[in-house]
């Protein structure tokens, strides 16, 4: 699976050897620091390792320690960058950086990221395309972690995947005590243009009955991270 998120600038002539390195290192760090920025915001670990210049016009490509976090963050990111809405505290300023490249580029450049398998501009507000519009959803989910200093749920389910939502700090602390346990959710959510989970709101929530907590570590064990023999191993084949 290719991890790699990559920042790239597009434009006549544009190159490895003849692009501006200030502008397409600042840019590139600066998004970068903001996906951490925004993961750390919500509870998530997210690192980069690695820099790799590639010559697909003048690209800075580095590894996400979780690209699907990163996928998730480098759309609110874009959210972020080309609208007015109050960015979570402490990205202020990484949102500057980045929309101040943006502005002082010239007029023949554009600049994009790419992350797994698509692509997307990284554009000021001018250029945006309408957000998909809000909806209600109900669904039954995972809770896999809940903090972060703007409060949110980790969800898991198996039609959408993992997404995050917002929640309040009072309901926070109690839907925290139903980690790795089912429960019932309605929430309000955006879908990005491919179907995902962009972000949410969760509404209301009540758990699953009759869910056995063992059960339920085990069985989200097994889809997110090793195989049913191997669990059994580590636990002594219990």
């Amino acid at each position: 699976m290719d991890t790699s998120i990559k920042v790239e600038l597009d434009g006549p002539e544009v190159s490895p050897a003849s692009v501006d390195a200030s502008v397409l290192l600042e840019l590139s760090s600066s998004f970068l620091l903001l996906l951490r920025k925004l993961a750390e915001e919500r509870g998530l670990e997210l690192e980069f390792k690695g820099i790799e210049v590639l010559d697909k016009c003048a690209a800075v490509a580095s590894h996400a320690s979780q690209i699907a976090i990163a996928k998730e963050m480098a759309l609110q990111a874009f959210v972020y960058i080309r609208s007015e809405e109050a960015v979570p505290r402490g990205t202020g300023a990484l949102v500057d950086r980045v929309r101040g490249v943006l502005r002082n580029l010239p007029p023949e450049q554009s600049a994009a990221v790419l992350v797994d398998d698509w692509k997307r501009p990284l554009s000021l507000g001018e250029d945006v395309t309408p957000p998909s519009p809000w909806a209600r959803t109900s669904m039954r989910v995972r809770v896999v972690r809940v903090g972060g200093s703007r409060p949110t749920v980790r969800c898991e389910s198996r039609r959408d995947g993992g997404f995050s939502l917002t929640v309040s700090p009072s309901e926070a602390r109690l839907i925290g005590s139903h980690l790795y346990k089912h429960v019932d959710i309605k929430a309000r959510i955006l879908r990005d243009d491919e179907g995902a989970i962009e972000r949410g709101q969760l509404i209301e929530w009540q758990p699953v009955t009759g869910e056995d907590p063992m059960t339920a570590w085990r069985e989200w064990m097994i889809e997110n991270t090793i195989s049913p023999d191997e669990l059994d191993r580590r636990r002594g084949g219990t």
